[in-house]
């Protein structure tokens, strides 16, 4: 399986590798954090949190700056499905 396979399959639609500006907020957590998505679906968003009390199952309000509409920014509650530590080397 190639990792194109991979991705198509885990979520079930085509990612797409494009940069998204987005502030995402844990909803039990005022704080909002920035951050860059790695890839967008009609089924999900991949991106590196630095929130580290970020949970699967957390219910997340973003907010994606889609190009060329990134002043019309797409707002959408999601749940945290997954998450993996990245290694700092």
């Amino acid at each position: 399986m190639t990792k194109k396979e991979e991705f198509v399959d885990r979520r079930g639609s085509i990612r797409f590798k494009i940069p998204v500006n987005l502030a995402y907020q844990v909803a039990r957590n005022a704080r909002i954090h920035k951050t860059t998505a790695k890839d967008i679906s009609a089924e999900g968003v991949r991106f590196e949190a630095c929130d580290k009390y970020l949970k699967e199952s957390d219910i997340v309000e973003m907010k994606l700056s889609i190009p060329p509409m990134s002043e019309h920014p797409v707002r959408v509650n999601g749940k945290v499905m997954w998450k993996r530590r990245l290694s700092l080397e």
